[in-house]
């Protein structure tokens, strides 16, 4: 009883040290943010992250395979901590888009106060019932026996490399520099489709040779094995579409993570989040580095400027100002649907969902909406809506957390899923689903249904067709 009381102890450590630095941050932001018209009421939010963190005990800051409530509880130190110290240091400085009044800037501050308080106490509770169950699951791990529709998928995406180059327009080599500033589109009939069979056949690709990593480690030990692993999972990040941030993070973050799975020792362990974190902060850095400052993109001088970091950093992590302006598209929305909300969010759930999209309208979603609002014209659909304002349009203030809680809900969900998994493709599908679910206070809508039907689902589709070929085969063979 005492070693476990111990231990909890030492899980209760990092939450403890960021009520700390998060009532230090509440305190700066209350004393130098008087004279910003709108932002003087923003101490609340770290004030009450603060309390929150010491209330909420089962909010778990060190489990690392719960990889989606891991992103979402980190994601929350950022936006309802590090966030208002930043946007304090930077004076609120607003470059990019328009500027809120302050009374948009209030509500958006009591909007985020209230998802703050909503998201905690929601996962906390899941925290609490998804400990419970995932500590009753027998934790094995086993290969894959057959690569036959993997090798199938690698043919069909090297035919759509070869044959349709323009499918693949849109993606580039991570240290490619040419023409940064120009985002690629890629828009013709069945593009979507070519594009995922390209995507599906890196993913397996780099599935197979973990699994022979992973075949040959189970007969005998060897830290190479780990390195080949990481080598591919590397290799496979070096490709991103437009050089996405999110394009190169998540499937990255996923095979790691699977890694984890794979080699539990403490060792590997240690080894392979070492290497995660440190590749993930690096190629951050470059890409910052490489779409934000030179030729047609941003003066190199700003790479120095806090004023511009500040404002940078908030519409990466959808700050308060972006919640703003997500208030300000409301009028937008109700000239736009009316009282016909359901129609707005149809069309934002399947507006990436392959085969369905074509039956959206693009121009009237609520991603094309806010940015027309955002950037005061239709130059752009660049900027992410936040999950918060997307339960706005659809449900009203009062139940507008009930959007997020319900990524929130899901990556507790497919976070479990992945230990009741033993075959290396179906923990993938999951830990893919759950890092994206995660990420639910940096992505929007249509980028988290999009991880979940077109690449985990999908995938899990995939994976079920090679195993009943396999079961057939053997069958078969006994026949």
């Amino acid at each position: 009883m005492h070693k476990l009381s111990q231990r909890t102890i030492v899980k209760r450590i990092p939450n403890f040290i960021i009520a700390f630095i998060s009532f230090a941050i509440s305190i700066y932001v209350l004393n130098n943010s008087e004279f910003f018209p709108g932002y003087s009421v923003y101490f609340i939010v770290p004030f009450g992250f603060s309390i929150l963190m010491i209330l909420c005990t089962n909010i778990d800051f060190t489990n690392f395979k719960m990889i989606g409530p891991f992103i979402f509880n980190m994601s929350m130190v950022i936006k309802y901590s590090l966030l208002p110290l930043i946007a304090c240091i930077s004076q609120y400085y607003s470059r990019f888009g328009v500027t809120p009044s302050a009374d948009n800037i209030r509500s958006a501050i009591f909007l985020t106060f209230y998802e703050m308080i909503v998201l905690c106490i929601f996962g906390n509770y899941l925290s609490k019932t998804y400990k419970r169950k995932s500590n009753k699951v027998d934790q094995n791990n086993k290969p894959l026996r057959s690569y036959f529709i993997f090798n199938i998928v690698i043919l069909l995406g090297i035919l759509v490399a070869v044959f349709i180059p323009e499918a693949i327009a849109d993606y580039r080599f991570l240290f490619n520099q040419d023409d940064l500033a120009t985002n690629i589109k890629v828009n013709f009939p069945l593009s979507g489709l070519f594009s995922t069979v390209v995507i599906f056949a890196r993913y397996c690709l780099v599935l197979i040779v973990i699994n022979s990593c992973f075949k040959r480690n189970r007969k005998q030990f060897s830290y190479m094995n780990i390195v080949i692993s990481i080598i591919a999972v590397s290799v496979n990040a070096l490709i991103v579409s437009n050089l996405s941030r999110v394009g190169l993070i998540c499937p990255f973050i996923t095979f790691m993570v699977l890694l984890l799975f794979l080699y539990p020792g403490k060792r590997e362990r240690k080894a392979i989040l070492f290497v995660m974190s440190g590749i993930i902060t690096i190629g951050l850095i470059y890409l910052t580095g490489v779409k934000f400052f030179g030729e047609g993109r941003g003066e190199v001088s700003d790479s120095t400027n806090i004023l511009f970091w500040g404002d940078t950093i908030n519409m990466y992590f959808m700050g308060v100002k972006e919640t703003a302006i997500g208030i300000m598209a409301v009028d937008t929305i109700d000239v736009t649907y009316g009282f016909f909300r359901i129609f707005l969010l149809l069309n934002d759930v399947f507006s990436n969902v392959g085969g369905i999209s074509n039956f959206t309208v693009s121009s009237i979603n609520s991603t094309t909406l806010y940015n027309l609002v955002y950037f005061g014209s239709n130059i752009s659909v660049s900027q992410i809506v936040p999950n918060i304002c997307e339960g706005t349009y659809y449900f009203g203030g009062l139940f507008a957390p009930i959007w997020p809680c319900i990524f929130l809900y899901l990556a507790y969900k497919f976070s479990y899923k992945i230990y009741e998994q033993i075959y290396i493709d179906k923990r993938f599908v999951y830990i893919f689903a759950s890092v994206y679910c995660g990420m639910l206070l940096m992505l929007n809508t249509s980028m988290i249904i999009y991880a979940i039907v077109n690449v985990s689902f999908l995938f899990a589709v995939v994976s079920k067709i090679n195993r009943i070929i396999l079961f057939k085969k053997h069958k078969s063979s006994i026949i």
